[in-house]
């Protein structure tokens, strides 16, 4: 499993509602969910340009472990697009 968590590019911080997804496919597909169907906080919906999601690292269900690999998923902004057409 990974460890997901979406990034306020105005605040410099990250919102703290990890999500645990089997890939960054899965992770995409259920923030896009969420950014279509407005479930996540009103301003990510309307600010999409300020928010990013993050794939924080490897989390070992076995050992708690959470091994850190940081990286850009995609912005919310590129969902918009989604949102708007489909």
């Amino acid at each position: 499993m990974k460890v997901y968590d979406y990034y306020d590019k105005v605040a410099c911080v990250f919102s703290g509602n990890f999500g645990l997804f089997q890939n960054d496919g899965t992770a995409i597909r259920t923030y896009k969910t969420l950014f279509q169907t407005n479930k996540l906080p009103p301003l990510v919906i309307s600010n999409p340009g300020d928010y990013a999601i993050y794939c924080l690292g490897e989390f070992n269900q076995e050992t708690g472990d959470i091994v850190p690999d940081k990286k850009l998923l995609i912005h919310f902004a590129d969902l918009v697009e989604v949102k708007d057409n489909g």
